[in-house]
This record gives C-alpha cells, sequence and structure tokens, in this order.
C-alpha cells in the first residue's frame, strides 16, 4: 500500500493511506514527539515520548476557479472513529534534541 500524502511537521511524520472504513476513505498514520503532561480530555498524565498514532479520515482533493487544486483532510474527533494512540517510547526531557540529529 503506497502513501497517498505525506505531511513533515518539526516533530512529527504523517503518511495518508487509502483504505476504506465504514464512510472513511483513508487512514492517517502519523508517528509524533509529545511532551507529555495533564490530558484535560481524558483526566490522565500523558507520559513524554515518542507516540504512534492510526485515525480513519477522508481525504478530498478540491479544484478551484483558476485551476489550482488543494487537499482538504476530514477526520472525526469525538465518537467511534477517532482513532487510536499508543507510546511507543517514553523519553526524557533533553533527549528530543538527540533524536532530531
Amino acid at each position: 500500500m503506497k502513501p497517498f500524502k505525506t505531511s513533515e511537521k518539526r516533530d512529527s511524520l504523517a503518511n495518508y493511506y487509502e483504505y476504506k472504513i465504514e464512510d472513511r476513505d483513508h487512514i492517517k498514520v502519523s508517528l509524533f514527539y509529545s511532551l507529555g503532561g495533564m490530558n484535560y480530555f481524558t483526566s490522565n498524565v500523558d507520559p513524554r515520548g515518542i507516540y504512534l498514532s492510526v485515525a480513519p479520515v477522508n481525504v478530498t482533493e478540491h479544484k478551484m476557479a483558476d485551476g489550482s487544486t488543494y487537499t482538504s483532510v476530514e477526520s472525526t474527533l469525538l465518537g467511534k472513529r477517532s482513532g487510536y494512540k499508543r507510546l511507543v517510547m517514553e523519553l526524557k526531557k533533553k533527549i528530543l534534541k538527540i533524536c532530531q540529529s
């Protein structure tokens, strides 16, 4: 399965794979660094580290009147199709500099 689109931010990588799940047409797979801390949505303290996230999304390509195109990604934040996030590796405070080099 080839990635549809890849996005890179400073502390994360994301790939979108074409895969039909109910009303979603792609899966977003992200590997990212999180500072951790209080998660007010779950009332838990998340550890600092590297996380793997998998979530179903809809990817739509739009065409503008001038002929240019842009891509939008729609995901469900709440509900049964919100995806999963798992801690891959817990890290100490200063280890991020080592990971970036």
